[in-house]
């Protein structure tokens, strides 16, 4: 399973759509196959900027982002989440 991280909203122009800091997923059957992601969790719902995902030992994930309350963006903060994810069967 692939993860990404990133704002996905629709607003245009930018920075006004950097927002609603999204954890997206994607299964991949072969490497010749399409990669579609979903997004599968959002965690921040204001103004988000750069984040990077890792993976733990014991299976959770760990998201690093950017984020602020403010338009323009003045990031204020980077916040840590760690949380689990569930494991579902290929089929």
């Amino acid at each position: 399973m692939l993860r990404s991280s990133n704002p996905h909203s629709d607003l245009l122009p930018r920075p006004l759509g950097r927002r609603n800091m999204t954890v997206q997923v994607a299964s991949v059957s072969s490497a010749a196959s399409p990669v579609n992601f979903v997004p599968a969790l959002t965690v921040w719902r204001g103004s988000a900027g750069y984040s990077a995902l890792a993976e733990m030992p014991d299976g959770r994930i760990v998201l690093v982002y950017e984020k602020s309350r403010d338009v323009p963006l003045d990031f204020e903060s980077v916040s840590v989440l760690v949380f689990a994810v569930e494991r579902r069967g290929t089929r």
